[in-house]
């Protein structure tokens, strides 16, 4: 009686339980009822024995996990590589041609790329577009704010830094993101958490000193949060 069935992770593309799932549904003739929905992070390719499965099936929605651009998501999702996101995405794409599918991303966006909402947003509406989106208003990209742990959320910011990002959320390309923007505005200046910045700043300096980064090189904008 299966209708629906969402695939989570880890990552749903490596996990060999969820085909045999899939085999399943086909060999017993459901699969032509069933809906199914992904969550990725965009960092796996589908293997071509589960593109076939996927045929089989009456329409298959990813729901993916692009929270930066470049080196924004190399940073926030270390150790992804944007140019392995970058062709993932557009295989996954590529896709539409052959089985009956949505494919939409959902950001979590924390201190370390809300800056790069535009970005993000811009790449997004770009594959839309280049893959035959009609309506870019009706484009799945849903910007998500994460709350815990609480001092990376984008209400620990320190007001100076809140304007930063307010005046670069100002101008979304479609009426529907600048809708998404403004929720990220609002809910940045639901409550002032800036009393956690030192919690911030002695786990990004932890995470900076294990992995050899920067954040400043990334964000320069918010270079002081770490001095």
């Amino acid at each position: 009686n299966i209708r629906h069935l969402k695939l989570t992770g880890g990552e749903p593309f490596i996990m060999p339980e969820y085909k045999i799932i899939l085999e399943k549904l086909v060999k017993i003739g459901q699969a032509k009822n069933v809906f199914l929905n992904y969550s990725t992070n965009l960092t796996i390719l589908p293997k071509s024995d589960v593109i076939d499965l996927w045929k089989e099936f009456k329409h298959v929605e990813f729901a993916t996990s692009l929270d930066g651009i470049g080196p924004v998501i190399e940073y926030q999702r270390y150790p992804t590589k944007w140019d392995q996101v970058d062709r993932v995405l557009h295989s996954l794409y590529s896709l539409k041609d052959k089985i009956s599918m949505k494919i939409g991303t959902r950001p979590t966006i924390t201190v370390y790329n809300i800056l790069d909402v535009p970005n993000i947003t811009d790449y997004w509406l770009s594959m839309e577009e280049k893959y035959g989106t009609e309506d870019l208003e009706k484009s799945w990209i849903n910007h998500t704010h994460s709350a815990f742990p609480k001092f990376l959320s984008i209400t620990v910011l320190p007001n100076n830094l809140k304007k930063i990002v307010e005046q670069r959320l100002s101008n979304a390309p479609t009426q529907a993101q600048q809708k998404s923007w403004d929720h990220l505005i609002n809910y940045m200046y639901s409550a002032d958490d800036s009393h956690l910045l030192d919690k911030f700043k002695d786990f990004t300096l932890k995470l900076d000193k294990a992995r050899n980064e920067d954040m400043t090189a990334v964000i320069p904008e918010f270079g002081e949060l770490i001095k």
